[in-house]
């Protein structure tokens, strides 16, 4: 459950109204293995008529037996949510559908409705979570059942300030919130102020090139497979996409190796030589100076010794690819002594080389005939738009006049 939190703060010319919008989410954990044991625990957050309660748990959990209905039902139920139908109607058109496939023959009154929409809804949404951390063992987190997801958002506030992007990653901490009697225990994550980046039309600031060069690497060092378009937020300036803003970071540290998710996982970003030459060289040198210590003294609380163990092989991936894309492209080196890369030339420009990296990426897409936001963070409408060749021309110019 996520909570809209506006707090009173001074008013200033850039916030007249006075208001911060904060996000709370209280504190949970992977859903059970055990199908029957995931239905009970949402059936059991509702009050609910005991005899109504059992029928609808029971059929709930014989839809579970079957792979072919638990996904028609949880489709169906999406697809209610994405058209915003209302709880009661929910309610009322997924208990017929229980009735149809299952041998229960459950009567509710249309008192009821309301509730049991809001039960197969949170079904559905658990049912998902469960899937995306662990269930779907093939594409998932890999986040062990019972373990915590919420304090993942922490996990990934504090790494994003260890590798010096904090100004991407929207800030989370733990927290205790007060709402009506209830005290909650959870985390509290800053809003983006920006929207959804596919659903943005607008071509990319140089500063949005690198933020997302740095973001897709970053993802992959922390197993973040649920990374899609909707919970990257783009801030527009002067009508470009001027940077990024990142939100639900929770389905992140899980025990994914290195190996399992070099060449894509889920929606992990496949490592490419175009995608490192785009970062910019101090989070280079920080990733390459990156070591246990510093992993364990940063978020050693949250993870366990095994998800520790798992970022330090998706680390050692980066670092190796780091290593051999100085083979790749002229004025970059590897200094093997100081174990460190240099640019040099008009590579030695963050901003040049983001948008060199931008324009191969592209390439490669088109080379293996697919969309750049196949195999990137970037969307292929938003790099139409980015005149990449002007803004490399004129990167170049700026550099000759600066000597």
């Amino acid at each position: 459950m996520v909570y809209r939190i506006v707090r009173k703060v001074p008013v200033t010319k850039n916030n007249p109204k006075g208001e911060e919008i904060v996000y709370f989410r209280k504190k949970d954990n992977v859903p059970p293995e055990n199908n029957d044991e995931l239905v009970d625990e949402v059936v059991s957050r509702y009050e609910l008529d005991v005899e109504l309660a059992e029928k609808v748990s029971d059929a709930l959990k014989m839809i579970m037996t079957s792979n072919k209905n638990v996904h028609d039902l949880h489709h169906k139920i999406g697809e209610m949510k994405r058209n915003k139908i209302p709880e009661a109607q929910v309610g009322k058109a997924i208990l017929q559908e229980l009735k149809r496939n299952t041998v229960f023959q459950i009567e509710a009154s249309p008192s009821d409705y309301e509730t049991l929409g809001r039960i197969f809804k949170d079904w559905s949404d658990t049912f998902s979570k469960r899937c995306i951390a662990n269930y779907n063992r093939n594409r998932s987190a890999k986040i062990g059942f019972g373990r915590n997801l919420s304090d993942r958002n922490v996990a990934t506030s504090r790494m994003a300030a260890l590798f010096g992007i904090q100004d991407i990653i929207c800030d989370s901490r733990t927290a205790m919130v007060r709402l009506g009697n209830q005290v909650l225990e959870g985390n509290i994550m800053e809003a983006t102020g920006g929207v959804g980046t596919s659903t943005v039309k607008a071509a990319y600031s140089p500063r949005a090139i690198s933020q997302l060069f740095q973001l897709q690497i970053f993802d992959f060092i922390c197993g973040q497979v649920d990374r899609h378009f909707g919970n990257f937020h783009g801030i527009l300036k002067n009508g470009a996409i001027d940077h990024i803003k990142c939100i639900d970071n929770d389905m992140a540290f899980g025990n994914l190796k290195g190996q399992e998710i070099a060449k894509g996982y889920n929606r992990i970003c496949p490592l490419t030589y175009q995608a490192v030459l785009g970062l910019p060289k101090i989070f280079v040198d920080r990733i390459m100076g990156m070591d246990k210590a510093y992993i364990m003294q940063t978020i050693g609380d949250i993870l366990n010794d095994e998800e520790i163990s798992a970022v330090m092989e998706r680390l050692k991936i980066v670092k190796l690819t780091l290593k051999s894309m100085a083979d790749k492209y002229d004025g970059v080196k590897w200094d093997a002594g100081k174990k460190k890369l240099n640019y040099t030339g008009l590579m030695a420009d963050d901003e040049y080389r983001a948008m060199f990296a931008l324009n191969s990426l592209d390439q490669l897409a088109a080379d293996k005939k697919v969309q750049i936001h196949d195999i990137s963070k970037f969307i292929s409408f938003n790099v139409e738009k980015t005149p990449l060749d002007k803004m490399m021309n004129d990167r170049k110019n700026a550099l000759k006049q600066k000597g």
